[in-house]
């Protein structure tokens, strides 16, 4: 696993990484549809990082396929938002009881919310384990299924959960150091290291998925391969409508 790379590999594309970068810039400024934009673009990015082997190459954000983007973003946008509805009140009444029973131990505030504060990182690392394979199947699948995309995170997880988890703790820990720098460079940068943030999460995911079918996990059945199992049921149907008429 890289960690450091997913960090830099969209920026350092050479000649026009700083304009991808730019252009990126334009999403978080946008409420949901950036966000379903930039979801969009990351899965094309993921499908030609697949296809190399130093996990570098990916195409460029094009103005002209938006539309596209977001057509594709909708539905990964779906499954974050279903899984931030469902885990992110269980993580906080988590961190608040943990919290609430330690001061009730150790009457010190500063204990409490500490101990509160501990259970929450937990929380996020541990749902992120869970809600990057759930993200990836949308996004590769076009579709919003939130059973298949459990059953695939369940299955993600018996194969590679150490590796995802130890990821994720990785992941957070660079994104918080590049929120920093952002906020370093007259709070503006935040912008740029939104972007760089959100392109490294999509590497990292793309590199498990990669350690996840090395270890022997069953592939996502992507778009194209369902639009001709698709294709493939309809046919025969249509013919024999056909052959009645």
């Amino acid at each position: 696993m890289q960690y450091l790379q997913p960090f830099l590999y969209f920026a350092r594309k050479p000649k026009t990484g700083h304009m991808n970068v730019l252009i990126g810039c334009l999403c978080p400024l946008v409420p949901f549809v950036g966000e379903m934009v930039l979801l969009g673009y990351r899965a094309q990015v993921s499908e030609e990082l697949e296809r190399d082997p130093d996990l570098k190459d990916h195409p460029d954000i094009k103005l002209d396929d938006l539309m596209i983007y977001l057509q594709r973003g909708i539905w990964p946008f779906l499954a974050r938002m279903l899984f931030a509805i469902i885990a992110m009140p269980v993580a906080y009444a988590l961190a608040f009881g943990v919290g609430f029973g330690v001061y009730q131990i150790a009457p010190e505030p500063i204990l409490g919310i500490a101990a509160g504060g501990v259970v929450l990182i937990i929380c996020l690392i541990l749902g992120t384990t869970v809600l990057w394979p759930m993200e990836y199947h949308a996004q590769m699948t076009r579709r919003f299924a939130p059973i298949e995309e459990l059953k695939f995170a369940i299955r993600f997880a018996r194969v590679c959960w150490l590796s995802t988890f130890v990821a994720a703790i990785m992941y957070y820990v660079l994104f918080n150091l590049t929120t920093l720098v952002g906020y370093m460079l007259c709070i503006v940068g935040i912008y740029p290291a939104f972007v760089i943030q959100q392109m490294a999460e999509q590497h990292l995911m793309s590199q498990l998925y990669l350690l996840y079918l090395e270890e022997g996990g069953e592939p996502i059945r992507k778009h194209a391969e369902l639009e001709d199992i698709v294709d493939a049921e309809l046919l025969p149907r249509a013919f024999r409508a056909g052959e009645r008429e």
